[in-house]
């Protein structure tokens, strides 16, 4: 086949589905647009389209399953799932001498996430093997299809992932990583608020992505240590002018907040660190609810602290999210070994709470935190130099093959945390914390694999990760 043989047809170009247009062109592009040894320079058609009558080339057909009456000929609505996509390969029984490749999604987002599914999932599995196990997935389009489909849809609702802001040095390529891994959420803590916070959350919407700023609400401000008397007075409402005149005006979709719970201790000056934390939050969210209300509010808590509080905790509003962190070793924490069954039975426990919630995974990039200094303003988030970048990418590189090997090790431990999470109606968020710049390594891609979903084993699942085109 030639570059000329291949057409994108589309229901819709704006927000996601316009991205998942512009991204199949360059992937699938870089595949065909150039003849080796030549500097000839080729284009493929794009085109609005309702009807494949009078092709002449392969058609890939790619929008909302309800917006298509070619969608509508070749696929049943039961064959899209609900907040997923559906791909199909098959001759065109207009013109038997070329094919459709159809990408149906139930959502905008939907759609490009089967997008990125073609070309990172089908195309690997859809190419021949060429001898000695070799297979060339760039060849592939060259060539012509075998009958395929695919789909498949997230067993988690928020897919999200942590890092302090000021640690993004490109937040386009960042933004555009998190999608292809199909997270939704993107949580960014910061001291103080980026200059162009609000261009980081539109680039963020167009790739179907959720931005949720990050603040404290007491915890960086000594109340680790003494959160009773003259330190708690007024608090609340310092918290909630500091969201009112600071990260409102930001725009993005909720509020991620930690509370003086990032402590081994369970109590400070006779306290229970978990009733004051429960009792602070309830009232400061109260509070802002009565000017944003139904606000996105998130509880980042910190499980050292409280673990064996869950009684109090269980106090927390139910309309805030309790996003737990710490609450064992790995995969909730990178650098402590695995308990499977301290961790499985706590994981359990939390599950069982009857309340929104969700876990953290770590065991990806983090800062040196004995040498960490604290951001002195505001600044320009993701705006770093290409020698920054290649500065930092060079200085992680051997910590990487650490994780790895952690990965190697251990991931099926995440595995099934992640298994129970997706099997509780409770379980709202997994979320992903680590510094995440540049190339995206394989671990992050794993993880990123566990909470899109379980329903594979974990071996199959591993096997598709490392076959991704993407990875370093």
């Amino acid at each position: 086949m030639q570059a000329i043989d291949w057409k994108i047809l589309y229901t819709n170009y704006k927000g996601p589905e316009k991205r998942a247009v512009e991204f199949l062109y360059r992937e699938m592009g870089g595949w065909l647009l150039r003849m080796p040894g030549i500097y000839a320079i080729h284009t493929m058609a794009c085109e609005h389209a309702e009807t494949t009558a009078g092709a002449t080339t392969n058609l890939l057909v790619i929008g909302r399953l309800q917006e298509s009456a070619i969608f509508r000929r070749f696929i049943q609505p039961s064959e899209v799932p609900a907040d997923g996509y559906c791909i199909r390969v098959l001759d065109n029984p207009d013109v038997p001498s070329k094919q459709l490749v159809l990408i149906a999604g139930d959502t905008p987002q939907a759609v490009l996430y089967g997008a990125i599914d073609f070309i990172d999932i089908a195309v690997p599995e859809m190419t021949p093997e060429l001898g000695n196990g070799l297979r060339f997935p760039n060849r592939t389009l060259q060539e012509k299809l075998p009958s395929y489909g695919r789909a498949s849809a997230p067993q988690t609702a928020t897919r999200s992932v942590f890092c302090w802001g000021h640690t993004v040095n490109n937040y386009r390529e960042y933004i555009e990583n998190m999608a292809r891994m199909k997270l939704n959420e993107v949580m960014l803590w910061n001291e103080f608020p980026p200059l162009n916070a609000q261009e980081v959350v539109e680039y963020a919407h167009s790739w179907g992505l959720r931005i949720v700023w990050g603040f404290a609400w007491g915890w960086s401000t000594g109340q680790c240590q003494d959160i009773t008397g003259e330190k708690l007075a007024g608090l609340s409402d310092r918290i909630v002018e500091q969201w009112r005149n600071v990260w409102r005006p930001l725009g993005g979709d909720g509020i991620y907040f930690q509370s003086f719970t990032e402590t081994r201790q369970e109590t400070t000056n006779g306290v229970p660190i978990a009733e004051a934390a429960v009792s602070l939050v309830n009232e400061t969210a109260e509070k802002i609810w009565r000017e944003a209300p139904g606000l996105r509010l998130i509880f980042g808590l910190h499980a050292t602290s409280v673990r064996n509080k869950l009684e109090i905790i269980a106090k927390t509003h139910p309309d805030i999210c309790i996003l737990w962190e710490d609450c064992g070793g790995f995969p909730y924490l990178g650098h402590a070994m695995p308990a499977p069954d301290t961790d499985l039975a706590f994981t359990e426990a939390l599950l069982n709470q009857n309340r929104r919630m969700g876990l953290v995974f770590k065991g990806q990039m983090m800062m040196e935190w004995g040498r960490f200094v604290h951001p002195v303003g505001s600044y320009v988030l993701g705006n770093a130099s290409g020698l920054t970048s290649a500065h930092d990418a060079a200085i992680t590189e051997p910590a990487w093959h650490h994780l790895k090997a952690l990965w190697t090790q251990h991931g099926e431990e995440a595995y099934r945390i992640a298994q129970m999470a997706h099997a509780s109606p409770n379980c709202e968020i997994l979320n992903l914390t680590g510094n995440l710049n540049g190339r995206v390594q394989w671990p992050t891609a794993l993880v990123a694999q566990l909470l899109w979903g379980t329903s594979e084993a974990y071996q199959e699942l591993l096997a598709r990760v490392f076959k991704l085109p993407y990875l370093q």
